[in-house]
């Protein structure tokens, strides 16, 4: 199970009906994300033909972050002389659920899957406009792309499967203050009918139109409609919570932030260059698991007569 994943069944809605379904929801966000001039976002259809726009200017500005997706309650590993430290460690370290993120301050979001342990496979990317609602889901080495229409980033990421659910337009039950990054945080809670999404947002300004991109994500994930949620620019989600009405959790917390004077359009590019664009499946892992055979087999150092194991023959 991914850690997003309420593990409760959600209402779909088939690909075909997503225009019909949103309608003027899709088009319009009365109380949320609108374009400069006022105007309601629109909506990528998961049928749209996006034109080609190469990527030219000066290279552009903005933030890089790193993401990490942390589970609830997750008990410790046995205290036993088997178990190899080092081994753990390793195993920690290509396992831990991380996103690093790039922010263009001129409205352009590029997420990357760092992880083996995440259900789309590492160096998926995620790509998003501050002027368009929804996701551009990119294959790994950039060889294909597809369209994730508002309301399917969940089952996308969660359940390699790209079917629309229900959004929520969320209500707000709670706001506040904190810190996080040695930054004054916004906090503010919203509940949905998947459950409560918490999120703490602060001011950077270095991420310019490209900070509320994270919290509309992070929203969508919760089950709360992207177009009423309340991300603003030079907001960033630095941390955020989910408790699911069903039972049980998640927390996403960014670890990292340095701004990143100069990045390259190219990047950026929606629709990305050089990749095709397809209308069906999702990147799928070349490996069976996160860890290798010989990786798991580094885990155990002896048995439990202390003899080294097959793995790790005496010298």
């Amino acid at each position: 199970m991914a850690p997003y994943q309420t593990g409760a069944a959600e209402p779909t809605v088939r690909l075909a009906e997503t225009e019909g379904r949103r309608g003027a929801d899709a088009g319009s966000a009365p109380n949320g994300a609108r374009e400069a001039g006022g105007l309601p976002l629109q909506a990528l259809g998961p049928d749209e033909a996006l034109s080609a726009q190469p990527a030219q200017g000066q290279p552009l500005s903005g933030v890089a972050a790193r993401g990490r997706w942390l589970w609830r309650d997750v008990p410790p590993p046995p205290a036993v002389p088997e178990l190899s430290e080092k081994a753990l460690r390793a195993a920690r370290q290509v396992t831990s659920l991380d996103w690093l993120i790039e922010l263009s301050s001129a409205g352009r979001m590029r997420i990357s899957f760092q992880s083996r342990a995440l259900l789309l496979p590492q160096h998926t990317e995620l790509l998003a406009a501050a002027d368009r609602l929804g996701t551009i889901l990119l294959w790994p080495h950039a060889t294909r792309y597809r369209i994730v229409a508002p309301g399917a980033l969940r089952t996308t990421v969660g359940e390699r499967r790209v079917d629309v659910t229900l959004l929520d337009h969320g209500r707000l039950e709670a706001e506040g203050a904190g810190e996080r990054l040695g930054r004054t945080t916004r906090k503010v809670v919203l509940g949905g009918a998947l459950g409560k999404v918490e999120l703490e947002l602060a001011a950077v300004p270095e991420a310019g139109e490209g900070a509320p991109l994270v919290c509309r994500a992070l929203c969508e994930l919760g089950g709360i409609d992207p177009a009423t949620a309340p991300c603003q620019a030079p907001e960033l989600a630095l941390f955020a919570t989910f408790t699911w009405a069903q039972g049980g959790g998640v927390a996403f917390e960014i670890t990292s932030l340095s701004p990143r004077p100069e990045m390259a359009p190219a990047d950026f590019a929606i629709p990305p260059e050089g990749a095709r664009q397809v209308d069906s499946g999702v990147p799928s892992a070349s490996e069976p698991g996160p860890l290798s055979p010989e990786e798991l087999a580094a885990l155990r150092s002896t048995d439990r007569a202390g003899a080294p194991t097959a793995s790790a023959p005496a010298g």
